[in-house]
């Protein structure tokens, strides 16, 4: 009887040796470029957010790749690529979102990445909560939502507009029309 309890008290000490070791820190930010709070970001700034552990992995990759959404000052969602290196081909990526707009990002304006907090490691580990990444990109800020180049076109339509009705109503006034 004794050599029976012996065997399951080894058996059982071998079956939760073998059991994965899970980390009860979570999933956690480590970086971003941009950081938080960012001002005079360039246009063409790699957005990477760097975290504590795996996301990359093929196993979790597909569902990680829709827990980033790219904001415009609206709250609009702008089009984007999630890039999530292979992590057996760039296993020193594996930690690393990259985030490419699919549209050019304007002078001045701030954006936001919204990294949803079922954001999940390869260990089984969520982020837990929802992490907000804002910054804004160098220039001049849009005025009224409008980028400063349509801006621009529409205050010299307006000049050129207000010039010419000046013309006409000093034509007319001179019998020349």
């Amino acid at each position: 009887m004794k050599k029976i309890k012996y065997i399951w008290g080894i058996i059982l000490i071998v079956a939760l040796c073998s059991l994965p070791v899970m980390s009860t820190g979570g999933l956690n930010l480590v970086s971003s470029t941009p950081e938080n709070g960012a001002v005079d970001v360039a246009k063409d700034t790699e957005l990477t957010i760097t975290f504590d552990k795996n996301i990359s992995n093929s196993a979790v990759a597909d569902q990680n790749r829709q827990c980033f959404t790219f904001l415009d000052p609206n709250g609009q969602e702008i089009a984007c690529d999630v890039i999530l290196p292979n992590d057996l081909v760039e296993p020193e990526k594996a930690n690393t979102a990259t985030i490419i707009s699919n549209l050019a990002l304007w002078d001045g304006t701030s954006y936001t990445i919204k990294i949803d907090g079922s954001l999940t490691a390869l260990t089984g580990e969520t982020l837990g909560e929802d992490l907000t990444i804002s910054f804004t990109t160098q220039g001049k800020a849009p005025i009224g939502g409008i980028p400063p180049f349509i801006f621009d076109f529409v205050i010299g339509v307006v000049a050129v507009s207000v010039f010419f009705t000046i013309f006409r109503i000093r034509r007319r006034r001179s019998g020349k029309d």
